[in-house]
């Protein structure tokens, strides 16, 4: 069984990703890595692009830090 390293939910309002690793360093770029994708598939937007509206638009937070492994979130508004 692989280890599960994100997950990605695609809400009404907005899109939400996140990330799980031992390092809360390397959960935050998972989150933000895929938060990068998602903004980029549903609005057609270059990488770096959507990298520039993530520190101006996305919310971020630890959500977990359990047994070792730690989780972050990111949120971005889909009206943005």
């Amino acid at each position: 069984m692989a280890d599960i390293i994100g997950a990605v939910s695609h809400q009404p309002n907005e899109l939400i990703s996140m990330g799980f690793h031992a390092s809360l360093d390397t959960a935050l770029q998972i989150a933000l890595r895929q938060m990068i994708v998602m903004i980029c598939e549903h609005t057609g937007i270059t990488e770096a692009e959507a990298y520039q509206l993530c520190s101006l638009a996305a919310d971020f937070a630890v959500t977990q830090s359990i047994n070792q492994e730690k989780a972050f979130m990111a949120a971005c508004a889909r009206q943005v």
